[in-house]
């Protein structure tokens, strides 16, 4: 099978890059990634570059990000945009409210899991508050 016909692709566990992101969005077929999993030190590790890259992929419907990265609110908003994701997995990530008001506003996304993330802000609400705006909506906080 050629990498153009991979539907899923999982990564977890290896030091996933920005570019890396680039090249999984020239995967065609690409509609399931698990990325993350080891805490790049040094810096190389996926920024919002890579958030933004995985939001050309309009067809990416679920999306596992492990151990965070560098993303800020423009990072998380890009991947709000995305018309079919589903399934947002974040894995010790730090967002702040407004992003996270971003990914609740979603239309197309159906289970949001927020595991061992910092929330910042202190206009912050809970994760399962803001889930209740939208009921067809499932929210995993802890």
């Amino acid at each position: 099978a050629s990498a153009d016909s991979l539907t899923a692709l999982d990564v977890s566990g290896t030091a996933v890059t920005d570019v890396a992101c680039a090249h999984a969005c020239l995967m065609g077929s690409l509609r399931s990634l698990a990325i993350g999993g080891i805490n790049n030190d040094d810096g190389r590790g996926i920024s919002n570059d890579g958030l933004m890259h995985l939001s050309s992929r309009p067809s990416l419907e679920c999306l596992i990000i492990g151990h965070g990265g560098r993303f800020s609110d423009t990072g998380f908003a890009a991947l709000a945009r995305l018309p079919r994701l589903a399934t947002l997995v974040l894995v010790r990530s730090t967002l702040s409210g407004p992003a996270l008001v971003a990914l609740l506003n979603s239309t197309s996304l159906q289970h949001l899991s927020v595991r061992s993330c910092r929330i910042l802000g202190e206009h912050s609400p809970a994760v399962a508050e803001l889930g209740l705006r939208r009921p067809f909506l499932h929210v995993v906080y802890d």
